[in-house]
């Protein structure tokens, strides 16, 4: 266990300040919002730290609580904090026992952190209703908060880990060696320790908005987020994007220049061209924060339409153009994509010349019969293929719903199951009807979103929805 549990505690296990070269907001920097700092002393004796920061009179009805992420606590997150503020939100977040503001010679354990909010919490008996949002560490706090906590029933897990298993398997690739790190946090906090989010998620009527970038390096998307589409449980909700590595929630522009300036400082540390604290100063100070913190609004808008307790889509109907039939092409060349289609033949061709009359009959003219539509994401990419159409044999109204594998594991798939059916509810069907190969994987997926069991042969399942 030594080797394993020593880089653990290397990287989890300490006392988190400020960097005394790279710059950090403080709350004077955002004159419009009010502050107001607290303590209280933990049930271990450790001195919190905690903070408020709202306009003079908020216009919503919500407290936000906010959980940083590992470091030197709020002060590296009042870019996300003023953004929530400046909403109409009173926004209350705290520094960890060990980070930041507070006491403690370093952090206890990874599950101290949930102490401390449950215990702010206490403290504060606040009327009004809470909802959760972290990052990093923060968002698996936020997430052992909302399960533990029954008052509490939403929260935004941004780049966060489900257990501290699921995040260092990350890091040693094999999972019984980061078991190994979930049993040792189980010795350092036998309360919080061994919390089982996994099977609170299968089943939870919370609502949980999941936002994660696919190509993290810190936090493992299909360790963590990426696992939830298999449970199909309507109350959570996941948001992908491409490219924001640990900060789906910095616009592109941030991203790309804290990256070049992170990157280049610890490059230049490394190679010791940078000893001093001067020097290091030095190199951030044509580096502004706010360049590098910028919060991308179209997440943001998102995470406030969730905590008003509004749809948020992260797939949108496109009708294509019959050069974008291209797309289609693909797909139904796509063996992993048409897996799923093994009981018809697998794979389908879909050359150009037919592009024409296919996309006549089922665009330009549908009769009433047909309906056919891309889905896009977040980032304007196609992802798949949502359609039905009266079948002339049967007279039913068969569905179609297909996601290219490349985008599987994001949850679209139960997302454009029910797009398709308030579109077709939309356009007068009754009933939407469709037949799965036996062993198909996403039965599951359409009982979980009202269909239900009509009949089996040995080689199709027939199912149904009423609209």
């Amino acid at each position: 266990m030594g080797i394993i549990v020593n880089l653990y505690k290397k990287n989890f296990l300490q006392r988190f300040d400020k960097d005394v070269a790279i710059p950090y907001y403080s709350p004077s920097d955002f004159p419009d919002l009010l502050y107001h700092e607290n303590s209280f002393v933990n049930s271990k004796g450790i001195e919190i730290h905690y903070f408020t920061f709202s306009k003079e009179d908020p216009a919503k009805d919500k407290v936000v609580l906010f959980c940083p992420g590992i470091g030197p606590g709020h002060v590296g997150y009042l870019t996300e904090i003023a953004h929530i503020a400046r909403e109409g939100y009173k926004v209350v977040t705290l520094d960890y026992a060990g980070c930041g503001y507070s006491k403690g010679e370093r952090m206890p354990s990874v599950n101290e952190p949930t102490r401390d909010v449950i215990e702010l919490l206490e403290l504060l008996k606040l009327e009004e209703e809470v909802a959760l949002v972290g990052h990093s560490l923060g968002a698996y706090t936020a997430l052992n908060v909302i399960h533990l906590t029954e008052r509490i029933k939403k929260a935004v897990i941004i780049s966060g880990f489900i257990d501290i298993a699921s995040e260092m398997v990350g890091f040693v690739k094999f999972r019984f060696l980061a078991n190994r790190v979930k049993r040792f946090e189980k010795k350092l906090d036998p309360q919080y320790g061994d919390i089982d989010n996994w099977s609170y998620l299968k089943t939870t009527t919370d609502k949980l908005l999941f936002i994660h970038s696919v190509d993290d390096g810190v936090v493992n998307f299909p360790n963590n987020a990426g696992k939830l589409a298999e449970f199909h449980n309507p109350n959570i909700k996941i948001l992908t994007y491409q490219g924001r590595k640990h900060n789906p929630n910095y616009s592109p522009e941030a991203i790309a220049f804290m990256n070049q300036s992170i990157g280049g400082y610890n490059y230049l540390v490394k190679k010791g061209e940078l000893k001093s604290d001067e020097e290091k100063r030095a190199y951030f100070a044509d580096k502004p924060i706010g360049k590098m913190t910028e919060q991308d609004p179209e997440v943001f808008r998102r995470i406030f339409r969730f905590i008003e307790g509004e749809e948020v889509p992260s797939l949108e109907a496109y009708e294509p153009k019959c050069e974008d039939l291209w797309f289609r092409e693909a797909m139904m060349s796509d063996e992993k994509t048409m897996s799923y289609n093994h009981a018809w033949g697998g794979t389908i061709p879909f050359p150009k010349e037919e592009w024409k009359p296919w996309h006549e009959h089922w665009l330009i003219h549908p009769e009433g019969k047909r309906f056919y539509r891309y889905l896009k994401d977040l980032e304007g990419d196609f992802v798949g293929e949502i359609a039905y159409h009266l079948d002339k044999e049967s007279n039913l109204y068969l569905a179609d719903v297909i996601i290219n594998a490349k985008y599987r594991g994001r949850g679209y798939g139960g997302q454009a199951l029910e797009m398709l059916c308030s579109y077709a509810k939309e356009n007068g069907v009754s009933i939407l009807w469709d037949n799965l190969a036996i062993d198909n994987p996403s039965l599951s997926m359409f009982l979980n979103h009202g269909f239900k069991e009509d009949h089996r042969t040995e080689e199709f399942i027939f199912l149904k929805r009423e609209l």
